[in-house]
């Protein structure tokens, strides 16, 4: 059996902290059972080593079945041979974002974003996809169990029958689950019943809830074996016998914290059940965890714990090998014969092929279809490490990145920044802004990373929201004060002498009613970027329900702004908002995109550098959110956006600055969440900074047409 964290409170950890902490607050009241456990001072005969460590980060889910272990990588699901510590990729899916795996009717059984998917595990062919959505997997008592948390259809337990792949709900009669485990006669749910956490028992055959047992410490992950249910909250570990429903032992694994996250957030309390051994990971923080073994006669711990590496995801066990995946790896966990004391270790296992560093990337900023800049998380953003952004760069269409963090930048960057901005504007010049505790910091290359300058501080409170360059000298600073209420003061700099000084030039008043500011900048409506066309020539833009103060121009290098005259009544966006952007401009020529979120997007046009703008019709069936990039006074792309921040099907092109356009049906299927970007009308290259594992690049030659997929890796030197 295995345990791992329930996919639905895998993807945020700040929502999975919160939604966490509520649970265990309103649970954690009471006493468990009388018994005192402790770790066992007897002589074992066995002891628990490290035997081996993939360095494969990205890890979402282990099981092991069929005589091998099975891992899942978000787009992929590996297969190690336990003999020789080999591992094959046997099913790798670009597209997918695969998570939990459960083996069992001789499948391997793999949630996905779209539902569950099973796989032959001899030929790694996909044999079936149920659109069953699942936040945990168990298969047990003949079939496939799955649990389908509120947001994905009410709370229900779903039984999938191996012989026809048919799936059959039943509710739950409980608000919140956590986990799930088939076996011992039932399936057994860990659940936040009212005023306590309990142990649901359910039949198997008719989905009704047989019994409950409530408890402290029932809240949490779920293994069966050994004639016993077994229960963690990352606190303690509790044994259930199954024909009574009472625990019968509580080993303690990590204190109860006064205050702060629970240990379960850690990833302490993942269990698995081999045969004469329950396994079961401790971690009092997120940068160091062991796994424990638990005698099952005397439910309590014995021997020395092993370190297996930060932060638990899963754990899977079979025979007397535990399985444990982390932030940063594959561990792997061998009981080994000792005699008169002295242990002998395990065979070395043969080492796993290299695999290259994964990028998490979060901003992807082509320049050219070869060359092009990123922010990058420093480990995967769906574990609980923390992780920072840092600045990546690539000369070869994003296949290979770079880490180009200057020296200077890295303690602000290990602090808890609050924004990280990268502004490119060619392969070799980009900037850096970096937000500290004592305000914005910048920095400067002209040679690819390779070097920086840094800039003296920002001495202000406040977040760095937007960075404008025209050329490598003149550049403008916008810093977010905070918004609220479509209320958004900001300050803005200027420099001369690419970033190495900034003066502030403007401000909005601090507080709504406060009068105007003499700048002309008003704090009303929420502000969305900046751009100039030269260094005397700016436009602000906002989000507002009117357009009186939506755009703003500035004629005098940001010094004083008004608003902007525009082809359009004032009242086009009311009663909804619309949604803006800066203008690209190119020479004089400018293209301005308005987005409403009931109506046609509106494209504006300019060919004296602002002074006056008209529109231009857009295609209808681009549909209101479509996105319009420019790569030259002539040539553009539309891209609409679907539900779920899906790209449409057909992008539209023009070559003749906005005034026709062409459909162009892509070649690609886009995920939920997929951002697209273009270098130039042929080349674009498409990501899902959402996707669990490091998300595969999608790259085009040919406007969309026909698209090839890789995976980026993260070079090991410097350019």
């Amino acid at each position: 059996m295995s345990g791992r964290w329930p996919r639905s409170l895998g993807r945020s950890r700040a929502a999975r902290a919160v939604a966490t902490a509520a649970v265990l607050a309103a649970v954690s009241a009471g006493c468990g059972p009388g018994l005192a456990p402790g770790r066992t001072a007897q002589h074992e005969a066995r002891r628990a080593v490290l035997t081996a460590t993939f360095r494969l980060a990205g890890i979402a889910g282990v099981a092991t079945g069929g005589g091998a272990a099975w891992a899942t990588t978000g787009n992929a699901v590996l297969r190690i041979d336990p003999r020789t510590d080999r591992a094959r990729q046997l099913l790798a899916d670009p597209g997918a974002s695969l998570a939990g795996v459960a083996f069992g009717a001789g499948s391997l059984w793999v949630e996905d974003t779209a539902g569950i998917v099973r796989v032959d595990p001899g030929t790694g062919r996909v044999t079936a996809r149920i659109g069953v959505g699942a936040s945990a997997l168990s298969f047990g008592e003949g079939a496939l169990w799955a649990l389908r948390p509120p947001g994905l259809g009410g709370g229900q337990l779903v039984r999938i029958d191996p012989a026809t792949n048919a799936a059959r709900a039943f509710s739950l009669p409980t608000g919140k689950t956590w986990a799930l485990a088939a076996g011992e006669g039932a399936v057994w749910v860990s659940a936040a019943c009212p005023a306590s956490a309990c142990l649901l028992r359910v039949d198997p055959a008719t989905g009704r809830v047989m019994a409950r047992t409530a408890e402290r410490h029932l809240i949490g992950h779920v293994a069966v074996g050994d004639g016993a249910v077994w229960v963690s909250d990352g606190v303690a570990v509790t044994r259930i016998d199954p024909r009574t429903g009472r625990p019968t032992a509580t080993a303690p694994l990590s204190p109860a914290p006064a205050s702060g996250p629970s240990p379960i957030l850690n990833g302490s309390g993942l269990l698995a059940v081999a045969p004469g051994a329950v396994w079961v990971t401790g971690a009092g923080d997120t940068r160091h965890a062991s796994v424990l073994r638990i005698d099952p006669r005397t439910g309590r711990v014995t021997g020395a714990g092993v370190a297996v590496g930060p932060a638990p995801q899963a754990a899977a066990a079979s025979g007397s090998t535990v399985w444990v995946a982390t932030a940063t790896s594959l561990a792997r966990a061998d009981l080994v014969s000792c005699a008169g004391g002295r242990c002998a270790r395990a065979a070395p296992p043969a080492p796993p092929p290299a695999a290259p560093a994964p990028v998490w990337l979060s901003s992807l900023q082509m320049v050219s279809p070869r060359d092009g800049w990123s922010l990058a998380w420093t480990s995967d953003p769906a574990s609980p490490l923390p992780a920072g952004l840092i600045p990546v760069r690539t000369t070869d269409g994003g296949h290979t990145w770079a880490a180009v963090t200057p020296a200077q930048a890295r303690p602000l960057l290990g602090q808890d920044q609050t924004n990280v901005i990268l502004q490119p504007l060619s392969a070799n010049r980009a900037w850096l802004a970096v937000t500290g505790r004592g305000g914005p910091v910048t920095f400067g290359t002209a040679d690819g990373g390779r070097s920086w300058t840094r800039s003296a501080p920002v001495r202000a409170l406040g977040d760095a929201r937007w960075l404008s360059f025209t050329d490598p000298a003149h550049g403008w600073l916008v810093q977010d004060l905070g918004a609220a209420m479509q209320q958004n003061p900001v300050r803005l700099y200027r420099t001369s002498d690419g970033a190495r000084r900034w003066s502030l030039i403007a401000a909005t008043p601090r507080l709504p009613g406060a009068g105007a500011s003499p700048s002309g900048l008003p704090v009303e409506c929420d502000k969305t970027g900046i751009a100039f066309a030269t260094p005397a020539d700016g436009w602000l833009t906002s989000d507002c329900f009117s357009l009186a103060d939506a755009v703003l121009a500035t004629r005098d290098g940001g010094a004083h702004w008004a608003p902007q005259a525009l082809p359009l009544p004032a009242s086009t966006c009311t009663p909804d908002l619309c949604l803006i952007s800066p203008p690209q401009f190119f020479g004089p020529t400018g293209f301005l995109a308005i987005v409403h979120d009931a109506k046609s997007p509106y494209l504006l046009v300019t060919r004296d550098t602002g002074a006056t703008w008209r529109t231009e019709a857009v295609p209808q069936a681009a549909g209101p959110l479509a996105a319009a990039q420019f790569f030259d006074a002539r040539h553009g792309l539309l891209v609409p956006q679907m539900q779920q921040d899906t790209p449409g099907q057909v992008f539209y092109v023009t070559s003749d600055g906005g005034q026709t356009w062409t459909p162009v049906d892509q070649g690609l299927r886009f995920q939920p969440g997929m951002t697209v970007d273009f270098a130039s009308p042929e080349a674009g290259f498409a990501w899902n900074p959402g996707a669990s594992g490091a998300p595969p690049i999608y790259a085009t030659s040919n406007g969309g047409r026909t698209w090839t997929w890789y995976l980026p890796r993260l070079a090991r030197t410097r350019f």
